[in-house]
């Protein structure tokens, strides 16, 4: 198991529609080697004919997403459009410009995919490439987790310690890209701390996309933010 270099992800116009309901609109944006980035949507009016996807059904319906490999970071670059995380799960629009093609991705879902009758640390080390460091695996996950329960199975945890696994799983590895969607959510303020504390130090140099609703995720994550409106990028302050 290796660290992997950060990557450049660029987003090509991205549209998503549910029927007659547009919900992502042209939307393009590049997120530069090593950026750490937190995309917000803006409260908009509520609009009771729009249908809901329920979770299902968000492969985009036009547009292409390419990972690049970079070795150093450079800072958050935004063109005026965005896109929508989950258009990085498709294979039919991903794309790569490299034969040395980008790693694997690691990833937090907003709901559970930890697999219950394993303790922290083998659902941490399942799927893990490579030779791996049990010292340092039992290590991070120390950091956010008692000691005395890494080894129990995750059925045994509540919803917050599975969300703590769940991100040290994402990172552990030292993959290049972290999508992390509503990675925080159930956690209080203190297992929130730690937990952002954790992936900022343990991160290297990947690049991170998060998705939250809170603004003081965003100030502890210490991120660039990208604020989404009617399936456009909206210009606003980084609060």
């Amino acid at each position: 198991m290796g660290d992997m270099a950060s990557e450049k992800i660029i987003v090509k116009g991205i549209r998503k529609s549910f029927g007659t309901h547009v919900v992502l609109q042209d939307l393009s944006i590049t997120f530069a080697p090593g950026a750490l980035c937190d995309s917000r949507h803006l409260r908009q009016r509520q609009d009771d004919s729009a249908p809901d996807s329920g979770g299902t059904g968000k492969q985009p319906d036009e547009g292409e997403v390419i990972r690049e490999k970079r070795e150093a970071p450079e800072s958050l670059e935004t063109s005026e459009r965005l896109e929508s995380m989950e258009s990085l799960e498709s294979r039919k629009i991903l794309k790569t410009r490299k034969a040395d093609a980008p790693g694997p991705v690691g990833m937090v879902f907003q709901e559970s995919r930890l697999l219950s009758d394993l303790s922290a640390i083998r659902n941490v080390a399942y799927g893990v490439r490579g030779k791996i460091d049990q010292v340092q695996l039992r290590a991070q996950l120390r950091e956010v987790l008692p000691e005395a329960d890494l080894t129990l199975p995750v059925h045994q945890y509540s919803g917050g310690m599975r969300r703590r696994v769940e991100m040290v799983r994402a990172v552990f590895p030292g993959n290049g890209l972290l999508l992390l969607d509503e990675p925080f959510a159930g956690l209080d303020v203190e297992n929130k701390k730690r937990t952002i504390s954790y992936l900022l130090s343990r991160r290297k140099q990947a690049t991170v996309i998060c998705t939250s609703h809170d603004p003081a995720e965003s100030r502890m994550l210490q991120a660039g933010e990208i604020f989404l409106s009617e399936g456009k990028v909206q210009e606003a302050p980084i609060l």
